[in-house]
């Protein structure tokens, strides 16, 4: 679907035994692995780069200022764009489902992107530049299943 640019509907979906996809809204979610924590991350298809939140940060502050630098970017929304600092692992290897990939120039995001405090419980973003690695990103909604290949 996302390296090759095209979105292709099979007829039957492949299966995948364990679940790994969940909807929020509209919005739909996914687990990562990261140095043997689960994060729970927003899967999406529009966003360029994946990035993780401040609750990420705090969670696990002591390694990522061990294995960061830190960075200034600009970030935008419907509320506008603003300058943020942010710390930047170079590499950064994940687990998606049963695949594993690591992540080039990943921003953490040091500071609340929301204003209230209970929209923050989501670990990060998954964007096309993890899910463009693969030649295959098969969303199989019937079994709650993101398939890479």
């Amino acid at each position: 679907m996302l390296a090759a640019g095209y979105l292709d509907i099979p007829h039957v979906a492949p299966r995948r035994p364990r679940a790994n996809l969940a909807l929020s809204g509209f919005t739909m979610l996914t687990t990562v692995r990261w140095e043997n924590a689960t994060l729970l991350c927003r899967l999406d298809t529009g966003a360029g780069r994946t990035q993780v939140y401040e609750p990420f940060y705090h969670r696990f502050k002591p390694l990522v200022d061990a294995g960061t630098q830190p960075a200034m970017r600009r970030m935008g929304g419907a509320c506008g764009v603003s300058e943020r600092s942010v710390r930047v692992f170079p590499e950064l290897p994940l687990a998606l489902g049963d695949t594993m990939i690591s992540a080039k120039q990943v921003d953490v995001v040091t500071q609340r992107l929301v204003p209230n405090e209970e929209d923050t419980h989501l670990d990060g973003n998954v964007g096309r530049d993890v899910l463009g690695a693969f030649s295959q990103a098969v969303l199989n909604l019937r079994d709650m299943a993101l398939i890479l290949r």
